[in-house]
């Protein structure tokens, strides 16, 4: 016998396979952000059948409609195709779309099913933009750009080839930072008037509305232009070679009128007299070594007369010798003698041990010591001397040798070599007729780093020589897999003099201060040596058996009184401090000639700055950062060491973290004092333990103010004191 369904429950049946079936749901567009005018394409829309049901090609279809500025400019019908029940399928419109004006299109789809009862869900919206074409804004940058140059300026424009999305941050490489949010897709222009100028000048950018060609807005920044903080053609040798360019080139530095080198407030000031600068190229017979030679002599005279942040020496003031000889560089500086209050000497070419390869016979060629009497004889307060040859480390020396005739001068000399390494030469870019651009490895590192203001380390206006090889030294540019550190060793010697008749005397390109506790006399001369360290590392018996050391200072003066002075070395931001170690300071006592600890001194984490105090007695100075743990323990009151802070963990770290320090023998309870510090050097949590006896012990900070108040993410500095004994960690916080 045949079980019968009641009446009602097949309706009900019925009813909820009839709603099943109307569950056809219309997806998204598989559109791009935007298309250009007249580009073809096909509107696409994803379709689901959430129903339990089998939905038959001739049961449903999809109609597009695009409208235009309030017209329907698009109307056509998709026929659907067997879509299984829970199944995705694409279903694209049957003929091409082509925008005939750049604007906002809207788009909409919507499903036609023979069985639906529920529309709701059947419909979908959407829009994107038509662009005008690359071309059309070419056009219009090409007829605009060139009228915002003056017509001796030049200057050479660059366009990336893709607009620029919105939302995209647009900044500078100069002090402006980000300055503006895209609103709308647009054509961007950057332009630089003065391309010899690379920093510390105005450019501008101009943003065209790719949707309308008469949308213009211009800005002015300074330095180069950044696209969600990312250089766009950063380099020199990137613009040289872009395919970016629009119009303009490298101008002929032979081209660039003087009357352009006049100075501004971003300049560091006019001297008395003028600077001069000697510029001279080595003697070679290979025409690709004699342009690579040229070419550095190009780039150091465009930037010691061009640059807003350099030299600013008057063009009037540069001479040129091409392949100069012994006896013709001599001659130049004899006529420069009582003429130039700083004289600025740059040499490309090649070199030997001892000198440089000028045209003469092998028995007339111009010794590095003999250069330097000649500099000296001109008279010239400041002698920079920048030489980029094989060898040329033994410039330091012969410097070095004429200390004593060099007593009141400020002399620097940056060599590309240390005295047994030999110069490289650095592909540039390849020109649209093939030719091949190649300069000195250094000098053009060297000079891409002068006036840039990421360069500037002192404080003071300007980016001088010094400031840029040390930014030289620390980017290490790589060639060829190798960087310039590793392989050629570039040296420097910097010798400054100053008049003791100021509390605090500052060196220029030093990284020293003097502060006059019990003065010196007002008319005595303080002469200061800063140079690489004979060996990069020290051993002696502390904590740390090892030292690694960077830098050296020499001190002397004139004065033989009494005298009590602070000295501060200052060490830049960017310069790599160990994890959590405090550096030592180091003075060289005679007649041992050995490094001792100097116990005196204090240490600011933030500022990377450390004090000796109470100096009655100049000598030779270092700091130097532990490197190799031994174990040792010390209980001698004089030395900061045995006080060990280890690292945090973790690190970074959200929302707390830890950090274990050992207190050494001979401090029984101690007090210890401990602060968070924010890279601004502001304290925002303090602590103080008592009675601590020797041994480890940890302190936790939970990210937390003093007052309770959650810090923002960033770079802290833990700060600890116990006893005589100092030393800090770095903290990252993320959020």
């Amino acid at each position: 016998m045949k079980k019968r369904i009641p009446i009602h429950a097949l309706l009900l049946l019925l009813a909820t396979a009839a709603a099943e079936a109307t569950s056809m749901k219309a997806g998204s567009f598989q559109i791009a952000p935007f298309y250009y005018e007249m580009q073809s394409f096909k509107p696409v829309l994803s379709v689901r059948n959430d129903s339990t049901f089998t939905a038959f090609k001739n049961e449903w279809s999809v109609r597009f409609l695009i409208w235009y500025g309030g017209g329907l400019v698009y109307d056509q019908i998709a026929p659907g195709a067997d879509l299984l029940p829970k199944k995705e399928k694409i279903i694209e419109a049957p003929l091409d779309f082509i925008p005939e004006a750049a604007g906002i299109y809207s788009l909409k789809a919507s499903i036609d099913y023979l069985y639906e009862v529920k529309p709701e869900d059947n419909e979908a919206d959407s829009a994107f933009v038509a662009l005008f074409p690359g071309e059309k804004a070419l056009n219009v940058f090409s007829g605009l750009l060139p009228r915002l140059c003056n017509e001796t300026e030049g200057g050479w424009a660059f366009m990336p080839p893709m607009p620029i999305a919105p939302g995209t941050l647009l900044g500078s490489t100069g002090r402006d930072g980000p300055f503006a949010v895209l609103d709308r897709y647009r054509y961007l222009a950057w332009l630089d008037c003065s391309p010899l100028a690379r920093f510390g000048h105005e450019t501008r950018v101009v943003a065209l509305d790719a949707t309308d060609n008469t949308g213009v807005i211009e800005y002015k920044l300074q330095g180069g232009l950044t696209l969600n903080s990312i250089p766009y053609l950063s380099g020199l040798s990137e613009r040289i070679g872009s395919a970016d360019r629009i119009f303009g080139s490298f101008p002929d530095p032979e081209s660039i009128p003087s009357s352009n080198t006049v100075s501004d407030s971003s300049a560091a000031g006019s001297p008395p007299a003028p600077p001069c600068v000697v510029v001279v190229t080595g003697k070679t017979d290979d025409p690709f070594e004699r342009n690579a030679f040229e070419f550095d002599a190009d780039i150091m005279v465009n930037n010691l007369v061009k640059e807003k942040l350099g030299a600013r020496v008057p063009a009037e003031n540069v001479h040129r010798l091409s392949q100069g000889s012994a006896s013709e560089i001599r001659s130049l500086l004899a006529g420069l003698r009582g003429k130039c209050s700083e004289i600025y000497f740059i040499y490309s070419g090649h070199g030997w041990k001892g000198g440089m390869s000028t045209r003469n016979d092998i028995f007339d060629q111009l010794s590095y010591w003999d250069l330097g009497y000649e500099l000296l004889q001109t008279g010239a307060d400041g002698i920079h001397v920048v030489v980029d040859a094989c060898y040329s480390g033994t410039a330091v020396d012969a410097f070095r040798a004429r200390e004593e005739d060099l007593k009141r001068k400020n002399v620097t000399v940056l060599t590309a070599c240390n005295r047994d390494t030999t110069s490289r030469f650095n592909y540039l870019h390849t020109d649209v007729t093939g030719r091949d651009f190649f300069s000195g490895r250094f000098l053009w590192a060297l000079a891409t780093a002068y006036g840039d203001p990421a360069a500037e380390s002192d404080g003071q206006p300007g980016v001088s020589l010094v400031e840029a090889f040390e930014w030289l030294r620390k980017q290490n540019p790589v060639t060829n897999g190798n960087g310039i550190n590793q392989i050629q060793d570039p040296q420097y010697y910097v010798h400054r003099a100053v008049k003791a008749d100021q509390p605090v005397l500052n060196p220029p390109d030093s990284d020293l201060s003097i502060e006059q506790v019990k003065a010196l006399d007002p008319d005595a001369w303080i002469q200061v040596v800063s140079e690489p360290p004979d060996e990069s590392k020290i051993q002696i018996d502390l904590p740390y058996s090892t030292y690694g050391v960077q830098k050296k200072w020499r001190i002397h003066t004139d004065f033989s009184g009494e005298y009590s002075v602070n000295l501060q070395f200052n060490f830049s931001p960017d310069e790599t401090v160990p994890e959590g170690k405090t550096p030592f300071v180091f003075v060289k006592k005679e007649p041992e000639n050995i490094w001792k600890v100097y116990g005196g001194y204090e240490w600011d984490p933030v500022k990377h700055r450390i004090k000796a105090l109470g100096v009655d007695g100049f000598s030779e100075w270092t700091v130097g950062f532990p490197e190799t743990s031994t174990g040792v323990q010390t209980n001698r009151p004089d030395l900061p060491g045995g006080f060990r802070v280890g690292p945090a963990f973790p690190n970074p770290f959200n929302p707390g973290t830890k950090v274990h320090f050992e207190i050494p023998s001979g401090t029984p309870d101690a007090v210890l004092t401990a602060g968070i510090y924010d890279a601004l050097g502001r304290r925002v949590m303090e602590w103080e333990r008592r009675g601590l006896d020797p041994g480890t012990h940890e302190i936790i900070w939970d990210g937390n103010s003093s007052a309770g108040i959650q810090m923002p993410a960033g770079v802290y500095f833990l700060r600890l004191n116990a006893g005589s004994h100092a030393g800090s960690v770095k903290l990252i916080l993320v959020r």
